[in-house]
């Protein structure tokens, strides 16, 4: 697992264009399964409320 240690306050360009595509990369997957997540709780919705006595 690579890292980025920079201050908040002191990012080079260079350390954006290292990390760019990483973070472009992550936030594709957490939206897939953010949707995923979504998409199965509308399915499971009417399924629990008759499991809930």
């Amino acid at each position: 697992v690579e890292s980025c240690h920079a201050r908040m306050d002191n990012i080079t360009l260079m350390e954006v264009a290292y990390i760019k595509r990483s973070l472009i990369i992550a936030s594709r997957e957490i939206e897939a399964l953010n949707k995923s997540f979504h998409e199965l709780s509308s399915q499971n919705s009417s399924d629990q409320r008759y499991v809930v006595a």
